[in-house]
């Protein structure tokens, strides 16, 4: 009996509910219904916030401050993904269930919120609900994660329920879960300001508010959403100033945005688009009943797809010579905004033309048009379903990522040996390592110190002058290669070591400073081709070389290692490497940094072992006034990212250097009293040690870790 009265149930639903779950499925499917071999776009910001999530089950700590897995460690809040309900999920749930979890939640509730938004608040039909919610939906990037785009109409649905009625307990919590979905899943980026105002927009224009009760309600949503992330803004604030920013980003051009603009493009770009913009145009024209509404959707598509967008470049252009870390961050997130507009605009055309249907003699010409509509708009998700057959094939999957048996049995070895190691990967995006726990030279976070990305620079550059000679990456990016020798702009803000064109065996050296990876700590390099340089020695090796592979080894080879992880891979064992933590015995300081790195970039690791390389305004006045250094025994007691304990054993007045990245919140204890530390060999730690001391305490203490 319980079974019929579900089928009669479910045999009641209006068509449109059945195509909505349909378009859900199809839309999610890849995302995880095969499991941990379902695809996963491991590139843009997947690759940056994806990594230091998993691996924050090595960290130590619960909740820390500093990611030491990325970078020679960078702080968590200048990864600008701090997001508290995803951290939660990754904690709960196996990394690629919380993934896909997390790409489907944002499907569903852009979708459901959009349908529901335009069948409540605009009146419309049930088939133009379901042509805004599939437009928006193909417009949202499923490589985006954690963005505002997904939970935006959700976030005005709650809003418009509470202010319908105030007085249900039940509306007020439905708009606190909004508020802290849209705040505590979306990245901050993506959240200041362009959410908060769209909602602002949408109850001036679209649904318009006159009480002044209603406001109340309305402008302290707006203020909450980005305010429940204070302290990142806090965080960025401080960080910035001292990042690679100045080098790495460019300010959007804003001659090209406005030739955008002022041609339309965010109506006409593309196909779904196109479609969109018809409707509104057919509807204008046809349907004089619909006119006040379509007015307001399009100032909202104005406003918010394309006017603020511009607004903001060229405030950025103003503001950047004053504050001149902004050109860091990309700042015409409103038009990604617009988008919801746009798909409410085109389905106020969908009602009009399904009124128009349904009236006709002839059910030709209609059916035929709402064809060819659905079909524009339905297209980019053809495409996308594409993309993602071809990115399962060549990119790969979360198991072919992080489930890698080497890896795994490479990162448990370094977490047994007494001393941490860094590794880092050739072809190997090092992000993938930094996701089993295993600490690395490079990375993709959106933030890293500028003497670390100097030094990084200065580490890769006779492979970045040759493809200077080679390869035409465009006047901007020369532009910016005047400013530091091997700059990595062409390659996004990634540090990394990729080739330009690959080979089964690579002559490292010559691409790259070992003496200088050796310095930082790097004792294992992974990569798919043959590496050869002194003091490499191989301990895996592979069949037969990646690049020596034809096409159909590399497609079968690539589909295993997206079921069982990555099982054929080079590993090699630097056995110049230094320790993470030493004693230098002698100091040698210089005028600036560009001779100070030139030194280092020439330097033997002998010497760099033995030697403190330092610029003169940086050294401590003890240390000027030590006399010889003595060396220094070191055992370390205590290890996890936000704090580091070592027992000291030395006569002698001695300098400690700790190849982690400076940041100048990191503070020291010897034998419980304050120690300053300095940067050290430009872009590492360096600590004086009196003599006698038997223990030093270092802990990251920045200035907003309030939380």
């Amino acid at each position: 009996m319980a079974i019929a009265e579900i089928n009669a149930r479910l045999s009641r639903q209006p068509v449109e509910h059945w195509v909505l779950l349909v378009w859900l499925v199809w839309l999610t499917f890849e995302y995880i219904g095969i499991g941990s071999a379902s695809v996963i776009y491991f590139a843009d910001n997947v690759e940056s916030f994806l990594p230091p999530l998993l691996s924050r089950e090595f960290a130590g700590l619960d909740n820390p401050l500093w990611d030491r897995f990325t970078a020679a460690g960078i702080d968590y809040m200048g990864l600008v993904y701090e997001v508290p309900i995803v951290r939660f999920l990754f904690g709960i749930l196996p990394g690629w269930l919380a993934h896909g979890f997390i790409v489907t939640a944002n499907y569903v509730a852009a979708v459901l919120a959009t349908y529901v938004l335009a069948r409540r608040t605009l009146r419309l039909s049930r088939a133009a609900g379901v042509f805004a919610a599939i437009f928006y939906s193909v417009l949202i990037p499923p490589q985006l994660m954690v963005t505002a785009t997904g939970l935006l109409p959700m976030l005005i649905l709650a809003v418009g329920f509470v202010l319908e009625n105030p007085g249900r307990a039940g509306r007020w919590l439905g708009l606190i879960l909004a508020i802290l979905l849209m705040s505590w899943t979306t990245y901050f980026t993506q959240l200041i300001p362009y959410a908060s105002i769209f909602v602002f927009v949408w109850f001036i224009f679209v649904d318009p508010r006159t009480r002044f009760r209603d406001w109340v309600i309305i402008i302290p949503v707006c203020i909450t959403v980005p305010l429940l992330r204070l302290q990142e803004f806090q965080a960025l604030t401080t960080l910035a100033p001292l990042s690679h920013f100045q080098y790495t980003r460019t300010v959007a051009d804003a001659g090209e945005a406005f030739k955008q603009f002022i041609a339309f493009g965010f109506l006409f770009d593309g196909t779904a688009k196109m479609a969109a913009t018809v409707l509104m145009i057919g509807a204008l024209v046809f349907h004089a009943g619909l006119r006040k509404r379509l007015a307001a959707i399009f100032v909202l598509i104005l406003l918010c797809g394309g006017l603020f967008a511009l607004a903001s470049i060229w405030f950025q252009q103003v503001i950047v010579d004053i504050v001149p870390f902004l050109s860091g961050f990309t700042v015409q997130y409103f038009g990604a905004l617009g988008n919801l507009a746009l798909g409410l605009g085109g389905a106020i055309g969908v009602h009009a033309l399904w009124s128009w249907a349904k009236n006709s003699p002839t059910r030709t010409a209609p059916t035929i048009a709402i064809t060819i509509l659905a079909a524009a708009v339905i297209y980019p998700s053809l495409k996308q379903k594409y993309a993602n057959g071809l990115n399962w094939v060549t990119r790969g999957t979360f198991a072919r990522h992080f489930e890698s048996p080497v890896l795994k049995d490479l990162s448990a070895k370094i977490r047994a040996q007494p001393f941490p190691e860094r590794v880092e990967g050739y072809q190997i995006a090092s992000a993938v390592l930094s996701g089993y726990g295993l600490e690395t030279l490079g990375g993709d976070p959106p933030f890293y110190y500028r003497q670390y990305y100097e030094y990084f620079a200065k580490l890769v550059e006779p492979w970045a002058k040759g493809i200077f000679d080679d390869v035409w990456i465009g006047p901007q990016i020369r532009q910016k290669h005047e400013k530091i020798p091997g700059d990595m702009m062409f390659r996004g803000a990634r540090l990394m070591l990729y080739p330009a064109d690959y080979k089964p065996e690579v002559q490292l050296d010559a691409l790259y400073r070992l003496n200088m990876m050796s310095l930082a700590n790097v004792a294992y390099i992974v990569s798919r081709d043959r590496l050869i340089a002194p003091g490499l020695k191989e301990i895996r090796s592979r069949p037969k070389p990646w690049s020596a592979l034809s096409h159909a080894d590399k497609t079968r080879e690539n589909v295993k290692a997206n079921f069982r992880g990555m099982e054929d891979l080079y590993v090699y064992r630097n056995t110049r490497v230094l320790p993470r933590f030493f004693s230098p015995t002698r100091v040698l300081a210089f005028g600036d940094k560009d001779k100070l790195l030139d030194a280092i970039a020439t330097s033997p690791t002998d010497t760099l072992r033995t030697t403190l390389f330092i610029e003169n305004n940086a050294v401590p006045d003890a240390l000027t006034k030590s006399g010889p250094l003595g060396d220094l025994k070191i055992r370390l007691t205590e290890y996890t990212s936000d704090k580091i304990r070592l027992a000291l054993n030395s006569d002698r007045p001695t300098v400690l250097a700790v190849m982690n990245t400076y940041s100048p919140f990191w503070t020291a204890e010897i034998d419980g009293k304050n120690a300053r530390i300095f940067p050290a060999y430009h872009a590492f730690w360096g600590l004086f040690i009196p003599p006698g001391s038997k223990e030093v305490v270092i802990r990251y203490k920045p200035p907003y870790a309030w939380r």
